[in-house]
């Protein structure tokens, strides 16, 4: 004797759910902190573009940090890019300047990325603006990078003194200064007749 109840195409089974997979959900805390711990150089000086991230959530996901100038009513212009996949990629008018050593990244760690532009131009003179994006990876073996935060601050404007100026300034400081302590004058004895 057989307990199996006879079923009919009438009949449905019972619904079966696959169980829920919940990709975990990002909160935004990405967080940026520039700094230009000098605002006015002169030219040939370095200028230092300093810009720290922190972040919550750290697992499978990946920073990226854009260094770009304003120059002017202009449009941003990318600098040097730093990451997702610690690659670099270097903004169209700074290839040369970045293969000659004229940038370098600083990257001890703890969050902070660092640029330094060697040898100052008046061209450098602007408003810098430092962006942090947070990526995960998605697709086939986690090929494609996908963006899913974006920070961007004002870094601060910098200002680069030409040579020209810088020089002229120094040489009227010297004879200001030169003004304000005239120098003794010594008489000459060495000229002067036998008493």
């Amino acid at each position: 004797m057989s307990c199996a109840m006879p079923f009919s195409a009438s009949q449905a089974w019972p619904s079966i759910r696959p169980p829920l997979y919940h990709s975990p959900v990002i909160r935004d805390s990405l967080k940026v902190a520039p700094a230009i711990p000098k605002s006015a150089v002169n030219e040939g000086e370095s200028v230092d573009l300093q810009c720290t991230t922190t972040r919550g959530f750290t697992e499978h996901t990946f920073l990226s940090v854009t260094w770009s100038i304003r120059k002017g009513s202009s449009p941003l212009e990318e600098i040097l890019t730093f990451g997702p996949d610690d690659k670099i990629k270097v903004g169209d008018n700074y290839t040369q300047r970045y293969t000659d050593g004229g940038l370098l990244l600083d990257l001890p760690g703890g969050g902070f990325y660092g640029l330094v532009l060697r040898n100052a131009k008046p061209s450098d003179q602007g408003g810098y603006v430092c962006t942090a994006q947070e990526w995960v990876r998605q697709g086939e073996e986690g090929r494609n990078w996908r963006k899913i935060l974006e920070k961007s601050k004002e870094m601060g404007k910098v200002v680069v003194t030409p040579t020209d100026v810088f020089e002229k300034r120094n040489k009227s400081n010297a004879i200001e200064k030169e003004e304000e302590h005239p120098k003794a004058i010594m008489p000459d004895y060495t000229n002067q007749p036998d008493h």
